[in-house]
């Protein structure tokens, strides 16, 4: 799929996983945009308990996680 495509779909995306985020207990969040080192964990969230696990986080993070600052 052309990397334009995957972009243009993003908002939509990450509107779903904010309203998966609310009816997980557990949820382990990875950034795979990077080929040198892909599927880097970078939020762990744990019953509403938010570990940062990279600084700083990606934009599109801080939009998934707004609910839990």
């Amino acid at each position: 799929m052309p990397s334009e495509k995957i972009i243009s779909q993003m908002p939509g995306a990450i509107r779903y996983v904010n309203d998966v985020l609310a009816l997980v207990d557990v949820v382990q969040i990875y950034d795979n945009s990077s080929h040198a080192e892909p599927f880097t964990s970078i939020a762990f969230i744990d019953h509403d308990e938010l570990q940062i696990q990279q600084q700083p986080l990606p934009d599109w993070a801080k939009v998934i996680l707004v609910n839990y600052w």
